[in-house]
């Protein structure tokens, strides 16, 4: 697949950072996995949507929300670690691109899901504050969502998915090594 040479640059970008984070972890972040950027990114423009509300989970760095908005979306994330939260509007700004971020849980107070659905091993635990109390949007107003959920964690945002999102959206879920399913409402 041939990029843009922005897109190509922001993904550089995100590698050096992904190399400056891991270089100095000392426990100010948690463990987490980057995507295989072309691929989301083929995926998202395989969308053709124009304009429209965005949402990365579990945000990390911000690189699929920056992609979002280099499409046009009105690109947002949510993440638990605030440390990455800054990290990831840090990396929004050198890209030249609006992405709002929160620091918060992807799972929205007024919405229980079974706790049978969580793994108490991994960080997706639903602790933390509502993040879409800070973004000052609903999950249901979302066009677009992208999470790339723990290996185990599938049931868990296709269950959050159908249960919050608004009837007119459509997840990417990034599966790994299985690549990106596109679910519809």
């Amino acid at each position: 697949m041939i990029l843009p040479d922005v897109v190509s640059r922001m993904f550089a970008d995100a590698d050096a950072e992904e190399r400056a984070l891991e270089a100095q972890r000392d426990g100010a972040f948690d463990i987490f996995i980057s995507s295989d950027y072309p691929a989301v990114w083929s995926a998202l423009t395989s969308l053709q949507s124009s304009g429209g509300l965005f949402l990365e989970w579990g945000s990390g760095l911000g690189v699929v929300a920056a992609m979002g908005a280099m499409l046009g979306l009105d690109a947002h994330g949510i993440e638990l670690q605030p440390a990455l939260v800054a990290r990831a509007r840090a990396f929004a700004k050198r890209q030249g691109v609006e992405v709002t971020f929160a620091v918060g849980t992807i799972f929205p107070d007024d919405l229980p899901i079974d706790p049978a659905l969580f793994d108490e091993d991994l960080i997706h635990g639903g602790e933390g504050a509502d993040g879409y109390v800070e973004l000052g949007t609903p999950l249901e107003e979302f066009d677009v969502i992208y999470g790339f959920p723990w290996p185990g964690e599938e049931e868990l945002f296709l269950e959050l998915f159908r249960r919050g999102a608004g009837a007119h959206a459509t997840l990417l879920l990034n599966l790994g090594r299985d690549g990106i399913r596109v679910v519809t409402r």
